[in-house]
Parts: structure tokens; sequence; C-alpha cells
């Protein structure tokens, strides 16, 4: 079943009962009308970097640091989720070995508790899941989105900054336009 970008948490008497997509809680709902439970909409969960923090609060997402150290170029603060960074140790290793210990941090933790935890320290605002790397590619926090994708089924991706254009760059194409149209 492909995730639509929105889950709900399904809760009975304070615990969490199911973690699906809307569909499945619609079919749930129709199949069991009992009023002992409590739907949530939570926050959209994405990730990106430790020099976007700013920017994502300006824009109402709460940012959440999955890196093994606190950057120290940031003049704000923000919750910490230490058990999704990696070791020390294995920012020396190689890619493969580095991959695999990744692979056995995540097989370590169950990913209803980490979203509890996430949803937690959500405020009740979208999410963003933060490391140092700006190539997502690079970075382990690829790994944790995919990890949670896959074992949530809900939808985890990069978060793309809107681009802002500025007077200087409308009057640069404006010029590059002009200068085209010339015979």
């Amino acid at each position: 079943m492909r995730p639509f970008g929105r889950t709900c948490i399904i809760r009975k008497y304070g615990r969490i009962v199911l973690i699906a997509d809307m569909r499945t809680f619609l079919l749930t709902k129709a199949k069991k009308n009992n009023h002992n439970f409590k739907v949530y909409l939570p926050m959209k969960i994405y990730t990106s970097y430790h020099a976007r923090a700013e920017k994502l609060i300006a824009l109402g997402i709460q940012p959440i640091s999955i890196s093994v150290q606190w950057p120290k170029y940031s003049k704000v603060r923000y919750p910490e989720m230490k058990n999704l960074a990696p070791t020390y140790k294995m920012l020396k290793m190689s890619e493969e070995q580095y991959d695999k210990h990744m692979n056995i941090i995540l097989a370590g933790l169950d990913p209803r508790v980490v979203f509890q935890v996430i949803n937690r320290n959500a405020q009740g605002k979208d999410v963003a899941l933060l490391c140092y790397e700006a190539d997502v590619n690079t970075c382990h926090r690829q790994k944790v989105g995919e990890w949670l994708s896959r074992r949530l089924n809900i939808l985890v991706e990069e978060y793309e900054l809107p681009i802002v254009e500025s007077k200087a760059m409308k009057v640069k194409k404006l010029k590059r336009t002009q200068q085209t149209l010339k015979f």
C-alpha cells in the first residue's frame, strides 16, 4: 500500500494501536464503529540539514537534530534525537561499513517509539530531521527517512526550500531576455 503523505495514529485507551494511512483508517473505522478510538493527524516529516534550521523555523517547521554533535554555528536550539545519530567511530569508516553499522543501529530501534518521540517534539508542527551534510546522498538522514517510510508506511521526504527571486535576480533575467531578443 502506498502512503498518501498524511497518516493517522489510532489510539485506544491512550495506547497506539495502529499507525496507518487514511485509507486503512477509514476501512478500520467502517468495520469497527468503536467510540473509544481517538484519531490524530500528525505532522509531515521531512529531512534537511542544520544550516537550514533558522529558515525552517521561520516557515513553521520544527527542526530535530539527528546528528552526533550539535553544530557550533547554530544560534537556535531545538530538540535532539541522539539515538538516530551515527557514532564518532562510524564517521571514520568506509561507506560500506558505515551503512552496515547504521542498519544495526536502526534495527535496534522500534519505529513506533521513534515516531512517538518525533510527534512529541513536533509541538503540533511539521518536522524536519536535521544532520550536517547538505547532500542527502552522502548523509544518514536519507537512511533514517527510508527506514521510517518503510517500517511505518509514511511519507518522509527531503525538504526543498521554496525559491524566492530577489529583485536583482529579476533584473538580470530581464536583461538576458532583452539581449537575446536583439538581432
